[in-house]
């Protein structure tokens, strides 16, 4: 599911990329394609008068300037509009900031493509589309109904019931059916890209389906529809085997225990929404732990791991491996002559038991160092002791225990939270909690003067809202702490277990938790403090470095003038370990992201801050996503120019290799540094297009030398079959990817600078 999720994700992100060149018109043009007798009723009848007056008015600007002229007088009228609507003091502050950052994001580079070549790539893929895609929701269908009849669900999604038996038959002629438009698929959509070659000839141009902005967007989308389509397959492969097996049971229900992780259920509580979550923690924030979603593919993997090799020094990759292998070799310790060994009574096979000792201890002090469980163990020594230190006084240890000075100490602990935000929130949500309940349950036992049958009524009519509260909303800690209170106060009172009258016993109760609460939270604030903020920029910084990790795997090879093996396990593994940390310590910067708002901050609210941080995380979301998905089709299908060609454009890969890495180097410095960016910035989409040029004239040159050999006298004939192939395409649908990741990137540089700014000139030549 995972794997579809991602590919549907890829798909979605080339719709928008369509609309982004298209626009408003790609939908009626879509219509038209499907339905060409309604879309030329809705002619006829004016419904698209207003398409073609548009259509008649780009026709006469299109002859006074250029497209791309065009586009950008277009573009600045928006920015203008734009900051119109920022001037107006009507909009609130909220909206005039999520103007700002729309104003950020660049020109995407597929606003500049051939809109005439790309409608005609899409009617070309029109058809095999359709029918791929009604062949899949058939499919899906099956799917969800295999699914329901095993595990004995009574109804579909549809909402119609499920059939009382099936037959395996029938779902294995669901999936022929399914093989067989995949097949049909793989050839039409051939034939779609070769008409490319065709169209452009009509045009008297030289035929080109060579690596460009329109193809990667088609080649994009084609493979990952086939990959949903793929997946769909297994997944329809795997529900037929569990019809097969629950008609073996022959229709009798089982009971099956449950799998429960007792570790997890131990550790965790009912409270995740008051207190940092898992997700927050020191392994997931600084990207050491792996994604949580990946457990139970793990899982099912461990019967695999046996096939999995260890990596040899001799077959690592350049670049990627080396430095980790000098790493380990300079951790080993130097092996003591025999005659030092001796004198230090240890054996050849052992270190010697001082340095053992003294590594134990270095070891100890750096945990300490590093540990935030210790660090949040002496705050709160430190904190209960400031609570406590009268009851170790001889003449005050009466006093202390008569007033509860005990119920301040508990109070302090049940408060105290990793981070000043959380400490802040859970002491106000107490406090609304305990003040309710002291109040109620001093009115129940002051109601009829202690009487028992008033009392016992009056705390179970408090009970009710006290139990929704904890039940039915997400502040559990009010509901449950004004439940206790309301019964301290008003049994305590009753029962005299507690000396003093019912006012005395709520203020007692009170004044302790006003007291274990303030304290808290002012050696949370004084102490050593832990802020959300810094732990938001340390799950970024970590995601950043494992980007810049995942960039490395992607482009392996970039030192070595040979063709590559992009089948690599080793490097497929080192690029799933590297995402998985991403994508945790992603999720630890969404966790701390809310808490932000709740700490105290002097240079002013977080509203707006938190706006940008929002879509730093969602940016670098996506740049993960597009990774995986360039590296799932390079391991899916190949790439034909980095197998065929890497001798030829490995320069110019570095050179998009470097630029990437110096961007992500510069945002992680920018954060956890809060230093200004540089006035230059190495353009990665600069060397990208020469990646693309390059590429282009290689691929171009290939074609050349097989027509001299007399391969096929054709003009298009080998240019569109090379340019066709799966490996090709699969480099084309990567290259469409790459390009969006350089759009992430420099909407990335831009929201950092609005977070700490740059070192610009405002004025001269250099600006």
């Amino acid at each position: 599911m995972n794997k579809i999720a991602a590919n549907t994700i890829a798909v979605i992100s080339a719709c928008e990329s369509k609309y982004a060149l298209l626009g408003d018109d790609a939908g009626v043009d879509c219509k038209a394609q499907e339905f060409p007798e309604s879309a030329d009723k809705e002619k006829e009848n004016g419904h698209l008068q207003d398409d073609t007056d548009m259509s008649d008015t780009d026709h006469v600007v299109s002859g006074s300037i250029t497209p791309r002229l065009q586009e950008d007088f277009f573009d600045k009228s928006n920015v203008y509009r734009k900051k119109d609507r920022l001037l107006n003091g009507k909009h609130k502050r909220s909206r005039v900031d999520k103007d700002e950052l729309e104003m950020v994001k660049p020109k995407r580079e597929i606003e500049f493509g051939d809109v005439q070549l790309l409608r005609h790539l899409m009617e070309r893929i029109a058809k095999p589309y359709n029918n791929l895609q009604d062949v899949l929701d058939r499919s899906v269908d099956v799917l969800s109904t295999c699914i329901s009849y095993a595990y004995g669900v009574p109804r579909l999604p549809s909402g119609a019931r499920i059939p009382k038996g099936m037959i395996v038959e029938e779902v294995d002629i669901y999936i022929e059916s399914l093989q067989q438009a995949l097949d049909d698929f793989d050839t039409d959509s051939s034939s779609a890209l070769e008409g490319a070659a065709i169209f452009q000839a009509r045009k008297d141009l030289v035929p080109d389906v060579m690596p460009r902005e329109e193809i990667f967007l088609i080649s994009s989308f084609l493979l990952n529809l086939r990959q949903v389509a793929s997946h769909t397959m297994e997944m329809l492969k795997l529900s037929r085997l569990l019809v097969e097996r629950h008609q073996l049971r022959r229709g009798r229900r089982r009971i099956y225990p449950p799998h429960i992780n007792w570790q997890k259920w131990l550790y965790t509580g009912g409270d995740e929404d008051e207190r940092l979550p898992a997700n927050g923690r020191q392994a997931a924030r600084q990207g050491t732990a792996d994604d949580p979603d990946d457990e139970q593919e793990t899982t099912t993997a461990k019967s695999q791991e046996t096939l999995v090799m260890e990596p040899k020094e001799g077959d690592i990759e350049q670049g990627i491996h080396e430095s980790g292998v000098r790493k380990e070799k300079s951790r080993r310790p130097r092996r003591l002559p025999k005659e030092k060994l001796d004198s230090l009574g240890s054996t050849p096979g052992k270190p010697p038991l001082m340095l053992r000792v003294r590594g134990s201890m270095a070891d100890i002090v750096e945990w300490i160092q590093t540990s935030e469980d210790a660090l949040y163990a002496f705050k709160l020594v430190i904190a209960v002791y400031l609570v406590t230190w009268p009851a170790f006084i001889t003449t005050w240890n009466t006093w202390y225990c008569l007033n509860r000075g005990l119920w301040a100490a508990l109070q302090l602990v049940l408060i105290t939270e990793v981070a000043i935000g959380t400490s802040i929130m859970t002491f106000f949500v107490r406090a609304i909690g305990t003040s309710l309940g002291c109040i109620w349950g001093w009115a129940a036992y002051e109601a009829r003067n202690g009487n028992e049958i008033v009392c016992a009524a009056m705390i179970c009519v408090g009970l009710i809202p006290a139990t929704y509260v904890q039940l039915g909303t997400k502040y559990r800690k009010a509901g449950i702490v004004a439940i206790v209170s309301m019964c301290v106060v008003a049994l305590s009172t009753e029962l005299k277990t507690v000396p003093g009258t019912a006012t005395e016993n709520f203020l007692k109760r009170l004044i302790a938790f006003m007291i274990g609460g303030v304290v808290a939270v002012v050696v949370q604030v004084i102490l050593l403090p832990v802020k959300a903020r810094t732990r938001l920029v340390d799950a970024l910084a970590a995601c950043l470095s494992q980007i810049t990790a995942m960039e490395r795997c992607v482009a392996f090879g970039i030192e070595d003038e040979i063709n590559l093996d992009v089948y690599s396990l080793q490097v497929f593994q080192h690029f799933e370990r590297a995402s998985g940390k991403a994508k945790t310590a992603l999720s630890a910067a969404e966790t701390f992201l809310p808490f932000c708002s709740n700490e105290p901050r002097i240079k002013g609210p977080f509203k707006g801050l938190a706006l940008i941080y929002g879509e730093i995380i969602f940016l670098l979301h996506q740049i993960v996503d597009r990774m995986d998905n360039m590296l799932h089709l390079r391991t899916a299908y190949g790439s034909g120019p980095l197998e065929q060609h890497n001798v030829q454009i490995y320069p110019y890969r570095r050179y998009v290799a470097a630029a990437v890495t110096l961007i992500l180097f510069a945002v992680h410095e920018a954060l956890t540094m809060k230093l200004a960016l540089p006035q230059f910035l190495p353009s990665a989409r600069l060397a990208n297009l020469r990646l693309i040029n390059r590429v282009r004239e290689v691929a171009h040159d290939a074609v050349q030398r097989s027509e001299s050999h007399g391969d096929d006298g054709d003009e298009t004939g080998p240019a569109h079959q090379l340019a066709v192939r799966r490996k090709y395409v699969s480099w084309n649908a990567a290259a469409a990817a790459q390009s969006e990741i350089l759009e992430y990137l420099e909407e990335l540089i831009d929201l950092t600078k609005l977070l700490v700014g740059a070192n610009e000139f405002r004025s001269g030549m250099l600006t």
